[in-house]
């Protein structure tokens, strides 16, 4: 009986299953270009099995390609956040103190993450001239000196650039002097006509924290006024 009842049961299997319909024959595999093999289904393509069970399957055709995979993630408003560092030209031929574009939350925040940088800050000793005034003194060429605290300030390549001084925790105070007659005859001094003399600015360079273009933090060297001197010349006309 229960060999009866196997041989119905292969019967009713064979009926619905036709394994002529499911066999892959060697069209169904074809070489591609890269030497590597494409499976091409019999049974998907084959429009009479389809349409006959319902079956609906779409393929990439064998162009199609996927977008290259980049773990970069782009935002749409990068670009428009992106700020130039880049300083204006300051009005002063030095340096200026008081600047209206300065950036000062970038520059706090750069403060807050690099406690390094604490080792740039410090302020010059006042000039004894302003601690101990003399009425007596005559110099060759008037000048001025100064405590100043630059926030622009032209550097060896003579480039203007940001100078980190905010704040009083932060900040970077330089005594300066500068010519009151600058490129002009010295006074109290009388030379031979063989000679000419003249006031004349000196300078001197000093490291300081400031800003790149990028807004980064970098120390930089320098242009300060750090005198006013007589230097006379031969004329040569005699």
């Amino acid at each position: 009986m229960w060999l009866f009842e196997i041989l119905l049961i292969m019967i009713f299997c064979g009926y619905y299953w036709k394994p002529a319909e499911l066999a892959f024959t060697d069209a169904s595999i074809k070489r591609n270009n890269s030497g590597g093999h494409q499976l091409i289904d019999a049974v998907f393509n084959n429009k009479e099995f389809n349409a006959r069970n319902g079956t609906k399957v779409r393929f990439a055709s064998a162009g199609f390609k996927s977008p290259p995979f980049s773990t970069k993630v782009i935002f749409p408003d990068t670009q428009s956040q992106r700020r130039s560092f880049v300083a204006p030209t300051c009005s002063h031929p030095y340096f200026c103190e008081d600047v209206s574009s300065y950036p000062y939350e970038h520059v706090r925040s750069i403060l807050n993450e690099h406690k390094e940088l604490d080792i740039f800050f410090n302020v010059d000793e006042e000039p004894i001239e302003n601690r101990i005034f003399s009425r007596e003194d005559n110099f060759l060429c008037p000048s001025i000196q100064r405590m100043i605290f630059p926030q622009l300030l032209l550097n060896k390549d003579n480039q203007w650039k940001y100078v980190v001084n905010q704040g009083s925790e932060y900040r970077q105070g330089i005594r300066i002097e500068t010519c009151l007659q600058d490129n002009q005859k010295c006074s109290l001094v009388e030379v031979p006509l063989l000679y000419t003399t003249i006031c004349k600015q000196k300078f001197t360079y000093r490291k300081m924290l400031s800003l790149t273009g990028e807004g980064e933090p970098e120390g930089d060297i320098f242009v300060l006024p750090t005198a006013c001197c007589c230097s006379y010349t031969k004329n040569v006309n005699f």
